[in-house]
């Protein structure tokens, strides 16, 4: 643990993290808040904010400042936790109850909602909640009871800081007993790779065919898989790309031109993020 601003923050690992947050009683929200430079800065001038933050169940230091800053308090084998950790934890580790998720927009809900379903978590259930939802009061109630009557384990809010914090800290019990991950922008990022895995991997077997059947007639074959990294959300999020060639079985006349044999093997003809 680190003490910094008058709190304490946890320095494990985002699977800890997570699995203590899991396993942490409670009689309403367990919040689990990151802590970057821009949270401190909104802690020192947003009351409602810095309440969230006291009374959240877990703070994880999620900028290289704040982690800087604890290790040179003494603190001893600190790990960065971001929100996108927290969300890989999350995929790597299933919950057994219910997911819901508040996105941004429809398309990171759906992206969500099915890495969730692929990755074997419960029922998933998402909304994306009108602009100003927190200061709608009656919305607001609604959503709570939506969520409650949901069943809710985990609890994804994906709309940003401080928003997200004060919204479920001022919620309470009304929400249930949730674990409250507020991840912010890593969720529709997190969302939009699976969607571009899926999207580029309809690519590449529209041009390979199917993975494991062979088919005399393909314009290309698979060639293994390389590192790279896509920008998503301004951000960079490290992947790893299906490469594929042009097949030496292609009619002469639908193969590349301008791609020797010898380029084709270092050519990206077309990729699929696979993260």
């Amino acid at each position: 643990m680190a003490e910094l601003f008058g709190m304490a923050f946890d320095t494990r690992p985002a699977a800890a993290v997570l699995e203590a947050a899991l396993a942490t009683p409670g009689s309403g929200p367990r919040l689990v808040v990151t802590a970057n430079l821009d949270h401190v800065l909104s802690l020192s001038r947003t009351a409602p904010f810095r309440a969230a933050y006291a009374g959240a169940a877990l703070r994880t230091l999620d900028g290289m400042p704040v982690v800087w800053l604890a290790r040179a308090r003494g603190a001893a084998d600190v790990h960065r936790v971001t929100g996108h950790d927290l969300w890989q934890a999350l995929l790597a580790r299933p919950p057994g109850g219910p997911v819901f998720i508040v996105a941004p927009d429809a398309a990171a809900a759906a992206g969500a909602e099915a890495a969730l379903l692929a990755a074997g978590a419960g029922p998933v259930q998402s909304v994306v909640p009108p602009f100003g939802f927190e200061r709608d009061v009656l919305y607001g109630a609604t959503l709570a009871g939506s969520i409650r009557q949901f069943g809710t384990a985990v609890l994804l809010m994906g709309v940003g800081a401080p928003k997200s914090e004060i919204w479920v800290h001022q919620q309470g019990v009304a929400l249930g007993n949730p674990v409250a991950l507020c991840i912010g922008e890593a969720l529709a990022v997190g969302a939009g790779l699976q969607v571009m895995s899926a999207l580029m991997d309809a690519n590449v077997t529209a041009l390979a065919g199917p993975k494991g059947r062979h088919d005399a007639a393909r314009m290309a074959v698979r060639y293994g898989t390389g590192p790279g990294s896509v920008t998503l959300g301004g951000r960079r999020a490290e992947s790893r790309f299906i490469e594929v060639r042009t097949s030496p079985c292609a009619p002469m006349a639908t193969r590349n031109p301008t791609m020797s044999r010898s380029s084709a093997a270092r050519t990206k003809t077309a990729s699929c993020c696979v993260s």
